[in-house]
């Protein structure tokens, strides 16, 4: 009787034993694993666009600064950070320009701006710089009625 027992307790362990083995062997089979390379590309950056939007202020000799309207967009295809907006001094004469060309632009001092704007994809926004240009007492009778032109450059980057 006993050998009987050992024999069916022999035979299920000898029967599990297959199983796994053959499941091992199996999944063994089936796996794999290897290693090599992908490839992708950086796009380019478009540089933002700078341009004059309708003063808001006007300026005197000696008379307070005046505000800088001016409208940068953003025509990349990811969001950027507008940090500064700086005179060009390569615009014009030392970056300014008058619709009379008798007016002394030399009497203009812009104060280059900090800000802080995101501007989305594809987007614009419009600064309204308090202040930041102002008209000294050598401004000449040309000046009058004028609009300037200031050459800026904004300072963006990626956000």
């Amino acid at each position: 009787m006993r050998s009987r027992r050992f024999g069916k307790k022999a035979t299920v362990i000898a029967v599990l034993l297959g199983v796994m083995l053959v499941a091992g062997i199996a999944f063994a089979a089936w796996t794999a694993t290897g290693s090599g390379s992908g490839s992708a590309k950086a796009g380019s950056s478009t540089p933002v666009v700078v341009e004059g939007a309708a003063p808001t202020s006007s300026l005197y000799p000696d008379g307070p600064a005046a505000d800088v309207s001016v409208k940068v967009t953003n025509n990349n295809p990811f969001p950027v950070t507008v940090s500064a907006l700086d005179l060009d001094s390569t615009f014009g004469t030392n970056g300014y320009s008058a619709s009379d060309a008798g007016c002394n632009t030399s009497s203009l001092h812009y104060t280059n701006q900090t800000v802080s704007q995101a501007i989305p994809a594809n987007s614009s926004h419009t600064f309204d710089l308090s202040g930041a240009i102002s008209m000294d007492n050598t401004a000449v009778d040309a000046c009058q009625g004028n609009t300037f032109q200031i050459g800026l450059t904004a300072v963006a980057a990626s956000s």
